[in-house]
């Protein structure tokens, strides 16, 4: 089950809260930050913090413990920061070439779709 907080930092930058419950009683949430914010102090380990104490979130870290953490980038700047993907001998796949689809946070499954249309061309 999966539930979705909207997380509004500021009127400029834009985020968003995930939240998984899933068996054994286990919590995972996740802050996607943009990079588009105004403010130069904008610290998103801090923001993450107050995810954590929203009143939809709170009453279910509470008591826990944390088993997992981790952070990554996400190279989010549409089809027009695409690279040209191939060149002779090689070709640039998955993450480093962009491939990321923003409005589902789906960078994985674009990385792996473009490793076996790679893998499909050369034989």
């Amino acid at each position: 089950m999966t539930y979705a907080v909207h997380y509004k930092i500021n009127d400029f930058g834009s985020s968003c809260g995930d939240m998984f419950l899933g068996c054994n009683t286990q919590v995972s949430i996740g802050l996607v930050v943009a990079l588009n914010y105004h403010n130069p102090f904008l610290n998103p380990y801090e923001e993450f913090q107050k995810l954590k104490h929203h009143p939809a979130i709170k009453p279910l870290l509470e008591g826990g413990t944390v088993l997992q953490y981790g952070a990554r980038t996400l190279n989010e700047g549409g089809f027009q920061s695409i690279p040209y993907p191939v060149f002779p001998g090689g070709a640039i796949i998955g993450c480093s070439a962009g491939f990321l689809n923003v409005p589902k946070i789906k960078g994985t499954h674009t990385a792996m779709k473009s490793g076996n249309n790679r893998r499909n061309l050369i034989g």
